[in-house]
């Protein structure tokens, strides 16, 4: 910022910023008829800092910070024109007819890795007596232009900003130092470590499986490691209960927490003292009856359920206020967008041990153990095999108009900034989507590869899953719109992370989305199958072995090995899990 700028400070609502990163919006607006003072004498380059009101107590916060490219007094009249790009808040109402209103147009919104606390901030000015903390700053305070570049520069250095480098911008190719998965820190991992980075980075929560002694555990346990991570550590017991994992209330009437809960709060902690979550290692998590042990985690595996806390706990009944005492919101606990579990499986030994429900499945991306995984580039020619593909099996379903885009994009943007929260592990991945948006990581994707646009690619995927749909109407199993909404978030963090890489990798990108969140969920084709063989005829059994066969060689026709391969074990009446 240059030393001759102004700079100011706006304040407004975590919620305002939350959305107006979301959305990419451009324009900032004050209540009608009242000036702040200053605001007129910002100029283009201007820096204003962003501060968050305070909520459920928390302190306020500098969670950002904005360019401006313009600032203007707009009429009601003509406030439209500005409206579709502002977040309209019920708290500020927008400039009616006969009103007016100023509002500052910028160019770029940033969010920093490492949210400000206001009370931090001893920084005085050449004029003012109290240090930033204790100004009474209300809707717009200014920072005359010789302060501006030390107030400025002060909170950037709280923030972990360096001079000159610019934190995680919505509009722009900005980088942070240290994110979790776009630190500047070089980490070779393993294809495998890769696809399972990849399933996380999408908001899943992911299970190895394999036969004992085949590394799984030891294969989680070097990912968190290498993603620089604290993982705790559960081993699965047939005994637990929601007691022993969420926790509750004992004889004395105080509450104690299980090792869920702990791991939770944890989470919580870490992402305020160093940026970083969390995350759980659940072992052999089919030797416990996890779909009642979970008890309200069961809800909140899925990303789009935990703006719903967790538990709601009286302060005064916590017996131990040192884990739960700091992260408490009011009463109430909330899983952190980022928190994510690593599940170990066995796969042999099933008869001997529990079962897991399809609602559980879906909410984890089952990943097979393969040490020897690569991803293989798309075959020479393969968007023209893949068009034949297409000309020959497009079918038609409501799954092409029932799949909601926006909705997809909301939830891997959902985030909790002054937290350094984010559904996506790592800030400049949400902000890259911000300022992309999916449709048009998508289309990155889908061009760069030689597909005429994202249009072509999601003709595909639907198709996969209608035709899918079509032959297994009879059997009551069927791609729901969820699995289709995993599969386009696994191909969007992909682009996100590497979009020339992603694009020489479709193929393989879209054959493992499809055989670790789709064909877990038609597993119980393999009882129908041997129940068939066996001439019982189940409702949806007759016929069946038939009817996956045919789409295991629809699947190897497009190229995707793995899922063909999956298919064919079912149509053999072998399970998947």
């Amino acid at each position: 910022m240059s030393a001759s700028l102004p700079a100011g400070i706006v304040l407004t609502t975590q919620q305002w910023f939350e959305e107006c990163l979301r959305r990419g919006c451009t324009v900032l607006y004050f209540p009608p008829n009242r000036s702040p003072r200053g605001v007129n004498k910002l100029n283009n380059g201007s820096i204003c800092l962003i501060l968050a009101k305070s909520r459920s107590g928390a302190p306020r916060m500098f969670l950002g910070e904005l360019t401006v490219k313009n600032v203007k007094r707009v009429r009601g009249e003509e406030f439209h024109v500005y409206a579709s790009r502002a977040v309209i808040v019920e708290e500020v109402p927008s400039p009616k007819l006969g009103e007016s209103s100023w509002i500052i147009e910028f160019e770029s919104l940033t969010t920093y890795r490492r949210p400000v606390k206001l009370a931090e901030c001893d920084v005085r000015t050449s004029t003012s007596r109290k240090p930033l903390k204790d100004w009474a700053i209300l809707g717009f305070t200014f920072i005359k232009s010789e302060d501006a570049g030390k107030v400025v520069g002060y909170v950037r250095n709280l923030a972990g900003v360096e001079v000159g480098e610019r934190e995680v911008t919505s509009r722009s190719e900005g980088r942070v130092k240290g994110g979790i998965v776009t630190g500047e820190r070089e980490v070779r991992i393993s294809d495998l470590e890769k696809l399972l980075v990849l399933h996380l980075i999408a908001g899943k929560n992911v299970i190895v499986l394999g036969p004992p002694g085949s590394g799984k555990t030891g294969l989680v346990k070097d990912l968190c490691e290498s993603l620089g991570v604290k993982c705790n550590i559960a081993t699965g017991n047939p005994e637990w209960t929601p007691f022993d994992t969420i926790g509750g209330y004992g004889v004395d009437g105080g509450f104690r927490a299980g090792f869920i809960t702990n791991s939770v709060a944890e989470c919580l902690k870490s992402l305020r003292s160093s940026d970083r979550p969390v995350f759980l290692i659940i072992d052999e998590i089919n030797r416990a009856n996890v779909d009642l042990a979970f008890g309200p985690l069961f809800t909140r595996l899925d990303l789009s359920h935990r703006d719903s806390p967790l538990l709601t706990i009286e302060r005064g009944k916590v017996s131990d206020l040192s884990v739960l005492g700091e992260v408490l919101d009011g009463d109430r606990l909330y899983v952190p967008y980022s928190f994510r579990i690593l599940a170990t499986m066995n796969s042999y030994d099933r008869a001997l041990l529990f079962k897991l429900g399809y609602a559980l499945l879906r909410r984890f991306a089952v990943v097979e153990m393969r040490r020897d995984f690569r991803f293989e580039p798309n075959p020479e020619d393969w968007v023209n095999k893949a068009r034949e593909w297409l000309s020959k099996h497009k079918v038609q379903c409501s799954l092409s108009n029932t799949v909601k885009l926006d909705l997809v994009e909301r939830e891997l943007l959902l985030s909790r900034p002054q937290l350094n929260d984010y559904a996506p592990l790592d800030p400049i991945l949400h902000n890259e989507l911000s300022s992309k948006r999916i449709k048009g990581a998508l289309e990155e994707l889908a061009t760069n590869e030689g597909f005429s646009g994202w249009e072509e690619l999601w003709s595909i995927i639907t198709s996969i899953a209608c035709s899918i749909n079509e032959k297994l109407v009879e059997s009551n199993v069927e791609v729901t719109e969820a699995l289709l909404a995993d599969t386009i978030k696994f191909l969007v963090v992909a682009t996100l992370l590497d979009k020339g890489w992603a694009s020489k990798h479709i193929r393989a990108l879209l054959d493992e989305a499809l055989s670790s969140y789709v064909v877990p969920q038609l597993d119980i084709l393999a009882d129908r199958v041997r129940a068939e063989r066996l001439g019982l005829m189940l409702e949806g059994g007759k016929g069946v072995k038939d009817r996956v066969e045919a789409l295991s060689r629809e699947m190897g026709d497009l190229g995707l090995t793995k899922t063909s391969t999956l298919l064919k074990r079912l149509a053999g009446g072998g399970s998947v899990l």
